[in-house]
């Protein structure tokens, strides 16, 4: 149960094709479709968009590291790692992002959904 305390996200989708979710995120005046990955444990973000969003990463996490095995079965590891300011909604969300080279802008994964 969630304390009264808690931020709580009501998350909307955006559209499904494929049988992929996506939601929209507000980075300022951007406005990026996420994809949901519930078989992701962490969030990512793409090198591509990541120039975009400059302006809003909080901090770096230089001392996060993680091994990642895709889909295709191939194991890379990052030590780029961001907390990011964005909004769903209305509600201001922080939340950490390692950046990848895939193919969506932005995934959402188990990360993201277990804390909203």
């Amino acid at each position: 149960m969630k304390c009264a305390t808690e931020k709580t996200v009501k998350l909307n989708v955006l559209e499904s094709k494929n049988d992929l979710v996506y939601f929209p995120l507000k980075f300022g005046l951007v406005e990026i479709c996420a994809l949901v990955d519930t078989g992701a444990s962490c969030s990512f973000v793409s090198h591509n968009i990541l120039n975009d969003l400059m302006a809003y990463l909080e901090d770096v996490m230089s001392d996060k590291h993680l091994s990642v095995v895709l889909p295709n079965g191939e194991c890379v590891t990052t030590n780029e790692c961001y907390l990011m300011k964005f909004k769903i909604g209305n509600v201001f969300i922080k939340h950490l992002f390692f950046v990848l080279d895939i193919n969506s802008d932005i995934i959402l994964g188990n990360d993201f959904l277990r804390t909203y």
